[in-house]
């Protein structure tokens, strides 16, 4: 099986390094990029968005069989994007701790919704 894991807003490829290793000697593929800004990527800031997310998330998926496509936190935004665009790149989407849009819903209507009432995370962000 392929995988394919997606960090969240305050991570980089690194937070998968742990699981990453495990899946590799279960004997899969695995692939857990930098998104655009994040970790060592070096994407200025005025190009990263959902977009160069979904983008690169996408380049990835095109180099391989169908994978598992894993997102975790703001990475559920990034996944369910990638997947819209190339689903025949994808064997399934799974969400770690991590938001699940509807389509057409935003991050920022996600934080809005009651069951996000108290996530200091969200109260502590400066946009």
């Amino acid at each position: 099986m392929r995988f394919v894991l997606i960090h969240g807003a305050f991570g980089g490829r690194w937070s998968w390094m742990s699981t990453a290793q495990q899946l590799v000697q279960a004997g899969h593929q695995v692939s857990a990029p930098d998104l655009p800004g994040h970790g060592s990527d070096p994407t200025p800031l005025d190009q990263v968005d959902l977009d160069a997310y979904a983008d690169r998330v996408c380049d990835v998926l095109s180099e391989g069989p169908p994978a598992l496509l894993v997102g975790q936190s703001m990475g559920g935004m990034v996944v369910t994007q990638a997947a819209a665009r190339t689903p025949q790149h994808v064997a399934a989407l799974v969400y770690v701790a991590a938001f699940a849009p509807q389509d057409g819903q935003s991050l920022i209507e996600i934080t809005q919704l009651p069951e996000a009432a108290g996530d200091q995370v969200q109260a502590n962000l400066v946009v």
